[in-house]
């Protein structure tokens, strides 16, 4: 499960980054030099960990998933509306596929992770 405190600082970044309004304002946050950190979100899934990173992503995400022996894999990926934007589905002991948002917009999108029926979910946050 993921722990409350990579949560809010999930959330913080992302909505630091999504508040820009311009690309000028999103530079001046840069050259106070104001860091963000890039968080790996991840969690056990019937035995199984997944890792989502980085998140939050401006143009691809990563998302790996590592079990002892062969499993029933399914990654579904939706936007806000629940608008498909990926489908994958997997029968071996890992899988890691590279999910590219490069016209996507800003927002918040939803990894559905099914490993042999049984469901994790991670938001995703793409930033400009």
């Amino acid at each position: 499960m993921i722990r409350l405190t990579e949560l809010l600082l999930v959330l913080f970044v992302a909505f630091s980054l999504l508040s820009c309004k311009s690309e000028e304002e999103l530079k001046q946050k840069e050259s106070l030099n104001i860091s963000f950190a890039v968080a790996e979100l991840s969690a056990w899934v019937d035995e199984s960990l997944v890792r989502v990173y980085p998140n939050p992503f401006m143009n691809s995400v990563r998302i790996a998933i590592h079990t002892s022996s062969p499993s029933d894999i399914t990654v579904l990926i939706t936007d806000e509306t629940g608008k498909y934007r990926k489908f994958i589905h997997e029968n071996q002991s890992n899988v890691e596929v590279m999910v590219d948002f490069p016209k996507a917009e800003a927002g918040m999108y939803l990894a559905e992770v099914l490993v042999n029926n049984k469901l994790q979910k991670f938001n995703l946050f793409k930033i400009k």
